[in-house]
């Protein structure tokens, strides 16, 4: 769906409207605006997406997440090491140890996914 007209997308530049994605972090803000980190189909980037986009097909936990709220309401889960301050920034900033952080983390949820979906 699009967060701008709510009308069903049939084009994404980053998703193959249709495919299985991993969600390796969820991020919820207090008014309930509900995002899920998800690797784009290039491979790359990890990007937040509108959850409303997707439809959940497995209700697995990867063993790795923790939640953690934060000071202003908001609900992240994720690995811990992604929800310390600044991760993201560093990471996208192409800090070495946030980078080998995210692929170690990474390998380990989708590990964990793909077994289910076996």
């Amino acid at each position: 769906m699009s967060s701008t007209t709510g009308e069903p997308l049939e084009y994404s530049p980053y998703l193959t409207i249709g495919a299985e994605y991993v969600v390796l972090s969820i991020s919820v803000t207090p008014n309930g605006y509900c995002r899920l980190r998800i690797v784009d189909d290039d491979g790359g980037s990890p990007g937040l997406f509108e959850a409303e986009m997707f439809t959940t097909s497995s209700d697995s936990v990867p063993s790795i997440w923790v939640s953690q709220i934060e000071d202003r309401g908001g609900l992240t889960i994720g690995p811990s090491r992604w929800l310390k301050e600044g991760f993201w920034e560093a990471y996208f900033d192409d800090s070495p140890a946030e980078m080998a952080a995210f692929e170690e983390d990474r390998e380990i949820i989708e590990r964990e996914s793909w077994r289910i979906f076996q």
